[in-house]
């Protein structure tokens, strides 16, 4: 999986984890400039969602194109360090050294625990997209417990914010369902390629001497048939 809706479905499952588990007057989320995962208008209709649903006032922060580090890149730090000091075969095992490298850090199985849903079309039915607020220059981003469907933007900690209403004609608070952020259609996985078996197999071969018992953890060759369907790349 990759793409806005699975990296929406993994915030939205660690917030479930975390966030949504306590009361909150304020939640402060930082992202790096990512158009394609982190700064797109499902992102924009999530957190106002959030914000109405759970009655919390979010910042979004986008670090500057060129920054040096953000608190994250301390976590996979330490993750990277915990790597030189094991060998590790399967996804289990890896699981295993990110939950053991730091006290904050953690791993969850997406294929078996995060649910990937279509968010952009499903919220798509109560938010709408405004040009004017120009996603690809702002850098700030709030959205209101109290203020149904406004987003206020600015590109500098200096500029004032501006406001912008994103609910649809129509739309009122109590048209969007407490449950709207669980019920997006799960989207299917997507299929591996031919290409993509053939160097798992590969790899699965050519460097488990010695493990053998792992190999089939590793990587199961599905059925002929259902290998034939596969597309070449």
């Amino acid at each position: 999986f990759h793409g806005f809706d699975a990296i929406v479905s993994l915030v939205h499952h660690r917030l479930m984890n975390t966030v949504a588990t306590r009361p909150i007057r304020h939640l402060y989320c930082m992202a790096d400039n990512c158009t394609a995962q982190n700064k797109n208008w499902t992102f924009i209709f999530y957190f106002c969602a959030f914000a109405h649903i759970f009655k919390c006032d979010i910042y979004y922060h986008f670090l500057l194109q060129g920054h040096t580090k953000g608190p994250h890149d301390g976590c996979f730090g330490l993750v990277k360090r915990a790597l030189k000091k094991h060998t590790v075969y399967t996804v289990a095992q890896y699981m295993d050294v990110v939950r053991n490298s730091a006290d904050i850090n953690d791993a969850c199985d997406v294929a078996a625990d995060v649910p990937i849903r279509g968010y952009r079309s499903s919220l798509a039915r109560f938010f709408k997209e405004v040009g004017a607020m120009h996603l690809s220059s702002n850098h700030h981003f709030r959205f209101h417990a109290d203020r149904f469907g406004v987003v206020s933007a600015r590109n500098h900690p200096t500029n004032r914010w501006e406001d912008f209403s994103i609910a649809k004609r129509g739309v009122k608070p109590e048209s969007l369902p407490r449950d709207v952020l669980d019920t997006p259609p799960v989207l299917p996985p997507k299929q591996l390629s031919k290409k993509r078996h053939q160097q798992l197999r590969t790899v699965r071969d050519k460097f488990f001497t010695g493990v053998e018992h792992l190999k089939d953890e590793f990587y199961r060759a599905p059925p002929a048939s259902e290998l034939a369907q596969c597309v070449a790349e």
